[in-house]
């Protein structure tokens, strides 16, 4: 994703008040428009992102005036701009700085005190393991775009989000997991996942969708499923599933959607059958 999809997000968005970005490739450009048109944007997550620099620091300081909540994660930011964000955003009460390389603990002493009442976290190392996401403590995001994540292992780890109605997921199966845990997300309504592994090789049969009962759009896309022989997916609402370019998948995929309309499978070996 670059500078024209986050454009849209700003377009189409403007009640945003939760966004999370991971992997993008986006720029002051893409960024601006999100910052000018959201105002009621409250918490921001932009992870992975070496175009991220101290020049969109500077956007955000601008236009996010309603921020609460910042997380920068493998950025391309400096101390500059962790600075010019702790002291310019006025109701900016968390920020969160994970594996930026220019950034030292030094700029975090220095915001705690300047400004006492921020609580500011500043983290050099990474711990093994770590890249994880979780929406445990989402109430208000609405869209999540995570993509293209190479140099981490990352575990995507889904519990609940009760507004959540669009998330996409693109990485590589190699280094990217889904946990076989329930996903609940009841307001989801369009599913995209490419290239990622599901499951941790244990069990043996995942039905991780059934509690996101309004899902409508279904996209697996060059997903890998080794180690797991039935895979489920219930859905009274599913119109659209796309099954595309499979990687590994089980002996018996079952799918019950009683509304759906389109099904487009391709990509699948000879012996395979639904």
């Amino acid at each position: 994703m670059r500078d024209e999809g986050l454009i849209a997000v700003g377009k189409h968005c403007v009640n945003l008040e939760e966004l999370v970005l991971i992997g993008v490739k986006a720029t002051y450009v893409g960024l601006q428009v999100v910052a000018t048109n959201c105002q009621n944007l409250v918490r921001l997550e932009l992870c992975h992102s070496d175009t991220i620099t101290d020049v969109e620091m500077m956007c955000i300081v601008e236009k996010c005036v309603a921020l609460k909540i910042l997380r920068i994660d493998g950025c391309g930011v400096s101390n500059n701009g962790i600075e010019a964000l702790g002291l310019g955003c006025p109701n900016l009460v968390n920020l969160m700085v994970i594996m930026c390389r220019k950034v030292t603990r030094e700029v975090g002493d220095l915001l705690r005190e300047k400004r006492g009442s921020l609580v500011v976290y500043v983290d050099l190392k990474r711990v093994m393991g770590s890249g994880l996401v979780g929406f445990s403590e989402t109430s208000k995001l609405v869209l999540l775009l995570i993509y293209t994540i190479e140099d981490f292992y990352v575990v995507i780890e889904c519990s609940c989000s009760p507004a959540l109605k669009h998330l996409t997921l693109n990485g590589s199966f190699k280094t990217s997991c889904i946990p076989n845990s329930v996903w609940n997300f009841p307001a989801l309504e369009t599913l995209s996942l490419t290239k990622i592994r599901f499951g941790n090789g244990l069990d043996l049969s995942l039905d991780l969708f059934n509690q996101c009962v309004n899902i409508k759009d279904f996209i697996l896309h060059d997903c890998s499923m080794y180690g797991v022989d039935t895979f489920s997916i219930c859905a009274p609402y599913l119109v659209n599933l796309t099954i595309t370019k499979t990687a590994v998948f089980p002996e018996v995929f079952k799918v019950v959607a009683p509304q759906l309309e389109t099904l487009t499978a391709d990509g699948f070996s000879s012996d395979f059958q639904f």
